[in-house]
């Protein structure tokens, strides 16, 4: 017996080298899935707009605030963390960041900034002033919306598009899903939902910040897992899923605050969602300058398309930068073919319908589409003083 306690204790740690070497070569492998993304903001790290609103395990929460108390902060905190990445916005998540006598069922400083009980900041259709109750798609979509980041919902598990996810991400875009996250915490009970945000996606997998627990940062999930968590236990009935824009109104040096940025939101907002989504025409996502014009260029996909530039749009500052205007259709395509960005300037006015047909104003001149003909008209160059 002595002479075999030796070899016990060498089998022992040889098995502990083993053990060892599997998991570091797993965690490599598991590193090598994680999806490429790059981000189209100047942040240098995934985690740099990542936030969580409990920070331990389901288990370990329900032990702290009581078993019966489950938060459901989940959807303001992906609000707060798309406003992170986009503008910087650092809005406290924590238990308890938000204390008001006036409205004691709120801790959140997240849902405070965007509940129905709080008619200096919040919104129309904003979040429940109870912290008990699950924000919806719906609520969500209006505050994103009122945030600068349109948001197209859909509920329904087969109306949810899972493998589009991919080209939502190539076109810097971000999913925001309800799902059960028991499909990938083992921990955790099936049959809750939560808000989770889709940021990255490979052939095989999805890279999501969840908000409902630490270890839901940077996470990668495969595509089976994650339609599983899409699913859920009721067959995808409570299924839904934001169709995020992040990059209107962001220049190449990000959201400036003063006012530069939120007009372009404005413009997109009232020329409405069928202009499509930020397009690199050649300069940028991002708001550029071509010629003297800064501008946004836009994309709306377009069935059958009869000239590769149809579908194509801009949204382009007013010459004080008081104002955006939409330049789009036969007189985007105009405006682009002639070099107008030189020739004609910035737009100074909208379309509009004349009696000769669609015209629209520049800081130069205009353009006329009558319906057979695109008349251009330059304003001739003022006369040089003797």
């Amino acid at each position: 017996m002595k002479e075999r306690g030796p070899q016990l204790k060498v089998v022992s740690a040889r098995r502990l080298i083993i053990l060892f070497g599997f998991f570091v070569v797993t965690g490599a492998l598991a590193a090598a899935r994680i999806p490429t993304v790059i981000l189209p903001f100047p942040l240098d790290h995934h985690d740099q707009w990542w936030r969580h609103q409990l920070g331990r395990s389901p288990r370990n929460w329900a032990r702290f605030v009581g078993a019966d108390y489950i938060n459901r902060n989940s959807g303001p905190a992906c609000v707060v963390m798309l406003l992170d990445y986009k503008k910087g916005a650092k809005i406290p998540l924590d238990f308890a960041s938000f204390t008001d006598p006036r409205f004691p069922l709120i801790h959140a400083d997240a849902r405070w900034k965007f509940c129905r009980g709080n008619p200096d900041k919040g919104y129309d259709g904003g979040f429940a002033p109870d912290d008990r109750v699950e924000a919806t798609g719906a609520e969500m979509a209006d505050v994103l919306w009122g945030e600068g980041i349109p948001a197209t919902r859909m509920t329904g598990f087969d109306k949810i598009a899972v493998g589009g996810i991919p080209e939502i991400i190539a076109n810097q875009k971000m999913a925001v899903c309800h799902v059960d996250a028991a499909a990938y915490f083992r921990d955790e009970k099936p049959g809750a939902r939560r808000w989770v945000i889709v940021y990255g996606a490979d052939a095989t997998s999805f890279l999501i910040h969840d908000p409902g627990r630490a270890e839901g940062k940077v996470k990668v999930i495969s595509r089976e897992a994650f339609e599983v968590a899409l699913r859920g236990t009721d067959e995808g009935r409570t299924a839904e899923f934001l169709d995020c824009i992040t990059l209107i109104g962001e220049y190449g040096d990000g959201w400036h605050a003063d006012g530069r940025s939120s007009l372009f939101v404005d413009a997109f907002k009232l020329y409405g969602k069928g202009i499509g989504i930020p397009f690199d025409n050649g300069g940028s996502l991002y708001i550029h300058t071509v010629g003297l014009v800064t501008l946004q260029d836009f994309q709306r996909p377009v069935a059958h398309p009869r000239s590769v530039n149809e579908g194509r749009s801009f949204l382009g500052y007013n010459p004080d930068k008081t104002k955006v205007y939409l330049v789009t259709s036969e007189i985007c395509e105009k405006y682009f073919d002639i070099w107008a960005f030189i020739k004609l300037g910035a737009p100074t006015s909208e379309e509009r319908l004349t009696e000769f047909g669609r015209r629209q104003e520049f800081e130069n001149g205009y353009i006329l589409s009558t319906g057979k003909a695109m008349i251009v008209h330059q304003n001739p160059a003022p006369k040089e003083k003797k």
